[in-house]
């Protein structure tokens, strides 16, 4: 829907969010948890706001001293400096304060710094509309 289309709508419902979600297991796939920005192999269509992020793990054996965690969603950092201790056994949820949008499908990425995750299962979520 153009800008101009959106302007027009007068009650009702224009759209709705979409969650999409990933299981990273670190047992298998230890790159994804190395320290660095990380390709997960999830996309995000084109013309869509991301208006959040989420990380939570599923077990309590995900592990690495003093890592950090954050969202990335092609080039916009949407979630950032999630500590092990945010996410282990509670989760961390964060709300985009502003609607990032992007033009371009869009690449959604890990980043890990300070330690690798070396360890356990995370769960990535982008919620976007």
């Amino acid at each position: 829907m153009t800008a101009e289309e959106l302007r027009k709508v007068s009650g009702g419902v224009i759209g709705h969010f979409t969650p999409k979600e990933m299981v990273i297991d670190l047992a298998v796939d230890a790159l994804k948890g190395a320290v660095g920005s990380n390709l997960i192999g999830m996309k995000i269509p084109a013309n869509k706001f991301i208006v959040g992020a989420y990380l939570k793990n599923l077990d309590d054996a995900l592990a690495g001293s003093g890592a950090t965690m954050g969202i990335t969603v092609g080039s916009d950092a949407i979630l950032s400096g999630a500590s092990l201790s945010d996410v282990k056994g509670k989760g961390k949820a964060v709300i985009a304060t502003a609607p990032v949008y992007e033009t371009a499908e869009a690449e959604v990425k890990l980043v890990v710094g300070t330690a690798a995750l070396t360890a356990g299962k995370l769960t990535i979520g982008v919620i976007y509309a």
